[in-house]
């Protein structure tokens, strides 16, 4: 249940880091480089969700 819940707050961190990599004047190799880290951080967060909740469906 506390992957569950920690979803949303991780979609919420991970569009405020993607505003502030575009607002930061970075060069763009690595502002690129840094939202493709954070864009996978994001996706195993995800992909960790889907997990748990069929975990929950098939054992719940």
């Amino acid at each position: 249940m506390e992957v569950l819940d920690r979803r949303m707050a991780m979609r919420g961190k991970s569009l405020e880091v993607i505003k502030s990599i575009y607002g930061s004047g970075l060069h763009v190799d690595v502002g690129g480089r840094l939202m493709m880290i954070v864009e996978s951080i994001r996706r195993v967060s995800e992909y960790s969700y889907d997990i748990a909740e069929i975990t929950l469906d098939t054992y719940g």
